[in-house]
């Protein structure tokens, strides 16, 4: 075939997706001066050739203007610079898909936004109102690391459910039956009351299917902070003191893991000699901690990849449903803590 065959198949898969005529879509990719079409037709064909990897010509389409919602206070990103790590690699795959990417921080009146925006990414804790608010904004939103509503919302987040059980594997595996639990809790938004995290859900179901759980080796509250792990570390120092402590904690955060590693060595606890741990999230601080901190590594760039690439498609093809869940598994990552 030659290549005004190929071109014009191109065209014709162009108007099929884009949903106009393969006539409209050819004047407009030839760049033909007596077309006359809305910026919103040509907007939306010059992204669909992009999307589609239209060759025909060389085709500048629009930059797509996206809002991320940053909703982490500065005080929560320095506890936990997974977050910040995230934020980083949003604006880095927005630039790669042609995105100018306008951020909004936690206190911003969604409802007064003023600038035109296509889609959003959503990071962190949302009150319903503002989960209102960014529906009404726009049809195409995806939230990263939570799933406040999959009727309403696309989400890529990890499979926390999957690291869980494969951390309490990873403990039986070594022989260990008295395996406890030090995590935050999930907090509203609205109210402020907690509930518990899916981490803490799975690791007591899981515990009780295998004829382990142990309700007083479960440590839970607050949010995901080194303060929090310092909380409940004291708390398991004082419970167990006098005696042995478990064998091995699973940790639901790096950040929590780092409080707790701080108020067992000045007790005198020795990982792993008198306890194992295992967390979640693989920050860079992990490898750097007295002992190293054996934990699950997220893939970051996948999960950001996908949410935007998710997002564009959707914008792309105008499709609000369905909406599109997707989880990203972890891979433990073994240093000194658990041995």
């Amino acid at each position: 075939m030659n290549d005004g065959g190929t071109q014009m198949v191109t065209i014709k898969k162009i108007a099929e997706t884009a949903g106009f005529s393969p006539a409209t879509v050819s004047r407009l990719l030839n760049n033909d001066p007596s077309l006359s079409i809305t910026d919103e037709t040509k907007e939306r064909i010059l992204q669909v050739a992009e999307d589609l990897g239209y060759t025909g010509h060389k085709i500048e389409p629009p930059r797509r203007d996206i809002g991320l919602f940053y909703w982490l206070s500065p005080e929560e990103e320095l506890q936990d610079t997974y977050f910040e790590t995230m934020r980083r690699l949003v604006v880095e795959s927005a630039e790669k898909q042609r995105m100018n990417l306008h951020l909004f921080e936690q206190g911003t009146a969604i409802s007064d936004i003023q600038q035109p925006l296509e889609g959003f990414i959503a990071i962190g804790n949302f009150k319903a109102a503002e989960l209102d608010a960014l529906d009404a904004l726009s049809p195409y939103g995806v939230f990263l690391d939570t799933n406040p509503d999959p009727n309403r919302f696309h989400a890529v987040l990890p499979n926390l459910s999957q690291i869980t059980r494969s951390a309490i594997d990873a403990f039986v595996e070594k022989g260990f039956s008295r395996i406890g639990f030090i995590g935050g809790k999930w907090i509203d938004a609205d109210d402020g009351s907690e509930e518990d995290d899916i981490r803490e859900v799975i690791f007591k179901q899981y515990m009780k299917q295998k004829g382990l759980y142990h309700s007083e080796f479960v440590f839970s509250a607050g949010n995901v902070s080194v303060h929090t792990g310092q909380v409940l570390a004291q708390q398991v120092v004082d419970r167990f003191k006098g005696g042995p402590l478990p064998e091995g904690f699973y940790i639901g955060s790096d950040a929590i893991a780092v409080g707790a590693l701080q108020v067992f060595t000045n007790a005198g606890i020795v990982v792993p000699r008198d306890t194992s741990l295992i967390s979640v999230n693989n920050i860079e601080l992990a490898k750097y901690l007295s002992p190293p901190l054996s934990s699950f590594n997220i893939s970051l760039h996948d999960e950001t990849r996908m949410a935007i690439n998710i997002l564009s498609d959707a914008m792309s093809s105008q499709r609000q449903m369905p909406k599109y869940v997707c989880h990203v598994g972890g891979d433990l990552v073994i240093r000194q803590s658990f041995s």
